[in-house]
């Protein structure tokens, strides 16, 4: 047998853990979603098919270029999560956006900034 040299081999590219997902039986209930059969989607092509676990969670191993991912279940929810490459470039919607303030409906864009500045200001006045 010939002499093996063995060498570390150094990759350089980012990897990010999963992505792990947890579904509740209703909003009002902390109750997991176990066992729950779902299909899991990448930009409209099926990823795969699995089952949630039993603390309700799906993992997704996020691949680059993704823009959106979608998870359907056989009880018929459905979730899309989009993937953002990058942040807003106006500072005012970034900082929303991080305390979980969404904006959905592109179409009316200033009145559900409006929206949600008034309900953040609200949040905040009630936690003083």
């Amino acid at each position: 047998m010939e002499h093996v040299t063995r060498f570390n081999t150094e990759v350089n590219s980012a990897t990010l853990p999963p992505m792990r997902l947890t579904f509740f039986q209703s909003p009002h209930t902390k109750r997991p979603l176990i066992g729950m059969p779902y299909t899991l989607y990448a930009d409209g092509r099926e990823l795969g098919r699995g089952v949630t676990d039993d603390k309700g969670e799906i993992e997704i191993v996020h691949e680059e270029h993704i823009e959106k991912y979608e998870i359907r279940f056989v009880n018929g929810l459905n979730y899309e999560i989009p993937m953002i490459e990058s942040f807003e470039k106006e500072s005012n919607n970034d900082e929303l956006m991080n305390e979980g303030f969404y904006q959905y409906d592109e179409t009316n864009h200033q009145s559900v900034l409006d929206i949600a500045k008034v309900y953040d200001a609200l949040v905040k006045g009630l936690i003083k």
